[in-house]
């Protein structure tokens, strides 16, 4: 939310990335690739912004979690 992001030091423009890309991807409901791409274009891929798309794609691909644990 945008009170902790303040609390934490997030610059205007990382808190705006950041809330154009949580817009694009839960309520325009694009993909990662067509959100970064559409970041990119309107210059809005900050650090803030990569690492979040970075820990979704790694999410999503079962980077993180119970996919790693090895059943035999």
């Amino acid at each position: 939310n945008n009170v902790a992001l303040k609390r934490n030091n997030f610059s205007r423009e990382a808190i705006h990335a950041l809330h154009e890309a949580h817009r694009l991807l839960y309520r325009n409901v694009l993909g990662l690739e067509a959100t970064r791409q559409q970041l990119t274009e309107r210059g809005l891929l900050t650090v803030e912004v990569v690492r979040l798309l970075e820990f979704l794609s790694k999410s999503h691909t079962g980077h993180h979690g119970r996919s790693h644990d090895r059943r035999h």
